[in-house]
């Protein structure tokens, strides 16, 4: 995961929570919040708001430079608590001011109340009121900003102590401002967008809708960021200074909170979905998945066959590349349980085909933390000097075994040869993939009869001799 020196202060969320006087505003400290107030939240269990503020020892609150930030956070979802690598996915942003009568996230049960200029306001618990200031493209300073939360896979040791919990991936965006260019102090609204995902695992991550209320809301891609400004303490010049931030996705006036997004605990935030991995209570804004999968192949071998043989496997896997050995982020870490072996072992997907995995009967090959839009294929190689049978089934439960009544393909492989390369049909997009060899030699019922020359010999010789006396003495008799 790419990491970003920035001011990464609590993480953000709830509109409105600023006490101010008309000359100079005072943002409410995240130390001493009213936790009753609909316009903050407690987020990830912390007992403080989620605003862009930072406070001294003494209280008092302190310049955050020229810069905002946020998190863009990807929500892991595996039915284990194994760690996995991340995906290879960018997102970038763009800010822009307000302009009169714009809406956020338009269409449908997400849409934001519209920015007025001149009547659009935020309130705090004391009734006290300010005026929302339009931002200007022109008090942007794009050149210094970081407008990019980057994905790569391998930018951690999976088989590190990073790898043992499972948890969430996450980067940082900065937005940096020109304090000089707001001509006074108060608080300007902006909006940032977040554009569609690129790069090679952009259609394995998802943007999630979420029901608040009985409402199903879309996957919110725009949020306000209203920027609080003062005059710089101690400036003889005037100078101004930004305080505090708060990104959100509706209006911040208390009376207006049930307008645009609604949710007790949850109202606002960056980009960065729901942390709680015991509740998994989602925002309102919706949140970003990502659910990697899980590959098993499993051994079974009955009849005239030797149960301890070892027969090899095969696995490829292709990513954006069907068609050939080979997968487009070929550094992505994924994890291997080889046959007979108790734990995961870390391998990089490019790895794969090359593990020289051999199952015996009752033996499985398992692979977690493969992109849903993973295809492979399988096959194995018939090491005996024997013709056998060979039985493929599959499901998408990887937790029981394969059942009998599954769907079989059923191939003669002769010895040495490889059989036909299986899997390649199936799909990891909603459910794992399980697939299940069964070889076998149906065992010779005993009859006694020895199939060798001779006897084959004096079975003629006797039919022969019985046909001749039957037709000469049918000759005789005429």
């Amino acid at each position: 995961m790419m990491k970003k020196n920035m001011n990464r202060l609590a993480t953000l969320a709830l509109s409105g929570m600023m006490v101010f006087s008309t000359a100079a505003p005072v943002f409410a400290s995240s130390t001493s919040v009213n936790k009753t107030d609909p316009n903050l939240n407690v987020y990830y269990g912390k007992d403080e708001a989620n605003v862009g503020v930072s406070a001294n020892a003494a209280g008092k609150l302190e310049t955050l430079g020229n810069s905002v930030s946020f998190d863009k956070v990807i929500r892991v979802e595996t039915d284990n608590n194994e760690m996995v690598d991340q995906p290879d996915v960018v997102w970038t942003y763009g800010v822009a001011g307000v302009t009169n009568n714009q809406k956020i996230n338009v269409g449908g049960a997400s849409e934001s109340a519209a920015f007025e200029v001149g009547k659009t306001k935020i309130v705090d618990k004391n009734n006290q009121e300010m005026i929302v200031l339009a931002g200007q493209d022109s008090q942007i300073d794009t050149g210094n900003s970081d407008l990019k939360a980057e994905f790569k896979a391998n930018s951690f040791n999976l088989a590190g102590t990073e790898g043992s919990t499972l948890k969430d991936f996450k980067d940082g965006v900065k937005i940096t401002f020109k304090p000089s260019a707001f001509a006074t102090p108060g608080v300007y609204r902006f909006v940032v967008t977040e554009n569609p995902a690129t790069g090679a695992n952009s259609g394995d991550v998802e943007a999630m809708k979420v029901n608040v209320d009985g409402v199903e809301k879309p996957y919110q891609t725009q949020r306000f960021l209203d920027v609080y400004v003062r005059l710089k303490e101690g400036s003889a010049t005037g100078e101004r200074e930004i305080y505090g931030y708060v990104l959100h996705s509706g209006d911040t006036l208390l009376a207006n909170n049930a307008t645009g997004n609604k949710h007790t605990g949850d109202k606002n935030s960056g980009f960065d979905g729901d942390g709680n991995k015991t509740g998994k209570r989602d925002t309102p804004q919706g949140y970003t998945r990502y659910t990697p999968r899980k590959l098993k192949v499993d051994k079974k071998i009955s009849g005239m066959i030797n149960k301890d043989n070892l027969f090899p496997f095969t696995v490829n896997l292709f990513h954006n590349k069907a068609g050939a050995v080979n997968f487009d982020n070929a550094d992505l870490q994924v994890k291997v349980k080889m046959p007979g072996a108790t734990a995961y072992t870390v391998k990089k997907a490019s790895e794969i085909p090359g593990l020289g995995a051999k199952l015996k009967d009752g033996q499985s090959l398992e692979i977690i933390g493969l992109p849903k839009t993973t295809t492979y294929n399988v096959k194995e190689n018939n090491n005996t000097a024997l013709t056998i049978k060979s039985d493929v089934r599959f499901s998408e439960d990887v937790a029981h075994d394969v059942p009998d009544t599954a769907a079989v393909t059923t191939e003669i492989v002769a010895p040495t040869h490889d059989s036909t390369e299986r899997g390649g049909d199936k799909s990891l997009v909603q459910k794992d993939s399980h697939v299940a060899y069964h070889n076998h030699i149906d065992e010779i019922t005993p009859t006694g009869v020895v199939l060798t020359v001779a006897p084959y010999a004096m079975m003629l010789a006797v039919a022969g001799s019985m046909g001749f006396m039957f037709f000469n003495r049918k000759k005789e008799e005429e």
